[in-house]
């Protein structure tokens, strides 16, 4: 037995130990500190001021160091065991291992009930057919998700998986935790491809630490906890690029096809898998060259592509306009990417290599054509990246859970930069092991700017998304425990939680009213204002994000003249239940006067 291995056994019971001590004795400890007064104590740790309630801290704490810690030490672990023990490891038996690192470190997830734009998106769809059989053309002839209707995907295959899903598990807890299953065994197998991709150009112990930095990075690790469509889509991107770098460009064409029904803007795979088709039709090596499986299979994504962009632009455009794209409308969010700029550099120094290899190498006057075959793999990994790029400069307000499709591409990119600039292999290998490391400690967040909303779109770029879950999850079930006899008024997300029991929150559905947003479906009603409602019938609920500033309405949704009933909150993220809903409706009132002056100046008499 070496004595790498020697250490790593004498080590794992104390890491172990203080794994479950945390888990055990975390929240004990956070609450023994409150019952204490121990404040001082407490707010050095949170960085908060006054005394704030129990669950604050508890699950503040969680979120900024018992959460990281465990993550941390259970991701560490892993790491070197598989540095020990994986380097060499089959697809399968790599595989196996990163679905049960998931398993064991997250089991809590997999009752979670999906989360934010889910259930909006695919969940809202899935549901749709679920009920109506799977009746594509009735879809078809429903709103647009703009205008509060179904019809958010219409050509995806995942709400219809989903709906299949609900058919075959009919319990909503068997269906959950299936569900969470699936998605880890898909984001297992994306992160053993991603590692079959790297042998390709490194050694199995880089491959593997690289393959393992995704695996840390904070987006892929709330995505894959996730019900939702971004890890499969990422999948059969990888697998897709996977093939194509074997030259099988059949299976590149189909997994590509298949990625971009899981979701649209996988439409750049196809454009990648495109694109190298091309490029081995007329520079491919002796018996590549001119073969016209290539054209086939490239007139195939290609027309995939514009079939589907087509059909899109026609049953998903919003008065003749596909919502949210447009010219540009994504350099915003991109210049204030920091890893756009890293993949630059990574750019910058591939064609510095060619330019080493071109004039100054031994040997030199390689073209490039020749320098692109010779670095055949790494030239599609770039391919695709600058692809994505190129997709999401046209798209307005690229969430975080849009980069994760980037993420592998982007990364290799950049890894590929590193390796040319350090030789070492055991220097890389330890820059490997320390991102890894901060990749784990920023599991909750801890390294990105303060944010302290309940807005499930920026929440899901990491962990920290979990406390959010948990205020949804409470707040639903505190309404259907205690206020089911009332008219519930609630925003968008929340309103699903509320009317839909297939989704996970409730067991039956309650009689729910929208207000901030329309909903044309499950017999969720538009909030029509106090005096139609009823003031003493209606029971509303709220989360905290950031103040609506509106003529004269500061607080919102709930206002100083607002009863609280119930406020619900963990860590900085906090929910409520009220009455009176004053501010709600005097966002209504506005709205509908800034809609009757926009008629008035439309059609002046």
């Amino acid at each position: 037995m070496t004595k790498s291995r020697k250490l790593f056994l004498i080590i794992l019971p104390a890491a172990v130990i203080l794994y479950a001590l945390i888990i055990w004795q975390g929240h004990a400890g956070v609450t023994r500190l409150h019952e204490g007064k121990a404040f001082d104590v407490l707010n050095a740790l949170t960085k908060s001021q006054g005394e704030q309630p129990l669950n604050f801290y508890v699950w503040r704490l969680e979120e900024i160091l018992f959460g990281p810690a465990k993550m941390v030490i259970s991701g560490l672990i892993f790491t070197a065991f598989a540095l020990l023990y994986l380097q060499k490891a089959s697809i399968l038996l790599y595989f196996l291992w990163v679905f049960a690192y998931l398993v064991v470190t997250r089991p809590e997830v997999l009752l979670y009930p999906p989360y934010g734009d889910a259930i909006g998106g695919p969940f809202a769809e899935a549901i749709w057919l679920f009920k109506n059989n799977f009746d594509y053309i009735g879809l078809s002839k429903q709103a647009i998700f703009i205008h509060g209707g179904p019809k958010v995907y219409l050509f995806s295959i995942y709400p219809a998986f989903i709906a299949v899903m609900l058919k075959l598990f009919r319990d909503p807890e068997v269906f959950l935790i299936i569900n969470h299953l699936v998605v880890f065994s898909w984001g297992a197998l994306l992160i053993a491809y991603f590692r079959e991709i790297l042998l390709k150009i490194c050694s199995p112990k880089i491959a593997l630490l690289m393959s393992m930095g995704i695996l840390a990075m904070p987006l892929f690790q709330a995505q894959v906890e996730a019900i939702n469509m971004e890890i499969p889509m990422v999948l059969f991107s990888i697998l897709a690029v996977y093939q194509l770098t074997k030259k099988n460009i059949a299976l590149a064409a189909i997994f590509s096809v298949v990625a971009a029904m899981v979701k649209g803007v996988a439409i750049l795979i196809c454009g990648t898998v495109t694109l190298i088709a091309v490029f081995l039709f007329f520079f491919g090596e002796k018996g590549e060259r001119f073969n016209w499986r290539y054209v086939f299979w490239g007139v195939i994504t290609l027309g995939f592509i514009t079939g589907k962009w087509l059909l899109a632009s026609h049953y998903l455009s919003c008065e003749g306009e596909v919502p949210w794209v447009g010219m540009f409308q994504g350099w915003p969010s991109i210049k204030s990417f920091k890893f756009a700029y890293l993949f630059l550099g990574s750019l910058f120094v591939f064609l510095f290599v060619f330019v080493k290899k071109r004039f100054f190498a031994e040997g030199a006057g390689t073209n490039f054509i020749t320098f692109l075959k010779n670095n055949y793999v790494t030239f599609i990994m770039f391919v695709a990246a600058t692809a994505w790029y190129v997709l999401f400069l046209q798209t307005f307000a690229v969430s975080p859970r849009y980069w994760l499709l980037l993420v592998p591409f982007n990364s290799f990119c950049i890894f590929y930069a590193c390796q040319v600039l350090i030789k070492n292999e055991k220097v890389l290998a330890g820059a490997l092991v320390i991102f890894i490391t901060l990749g784990f400690i920023n599991s909750y967040g801890l390294f990105y700017p303060p944010f302290d909303d309940n807005d499930h779109v920026i929440l899901e770029r990491s962990l920290e998304y979990r406390n959010d879950q948990l205020v949804n999850i409470d707040l639903v079930k505190e309404i259907e425990g205690n206020f089911s006899h009332f008219k519930v008024v609630s925003p968008f997300i929340q309103a699903q939680m509320l009317a839909i029991p297939e989704i996970g929150y409730v067991k039956k559905p309650l009689n729910v009213y929208i207000y901030g947003w329309s909903c044309t479906y499950e017999n969720i009603k538009d909030y029509p204002g106090i005096k139609e409602i009823g003031i003493l019938e209606a029971i509303y609920l709220g989360v905290k994000f950031k103040t609506l500033k509106l003529g004269d309405i500061d607080d919102y949704p709930v206002s100083n003249k607002d009863k609280i009933v119930k406020e619900i909150q963990y860590g900085d993220k906090k929910g409520w239940i009220f009455m009176g809903g004053f501010a709600i409706d005097a966002v209504l009132r506005a709205k509908r006067m800034m809609m009757l002056e926009q008629m008035r100046n439309k059609f002046p008499k």
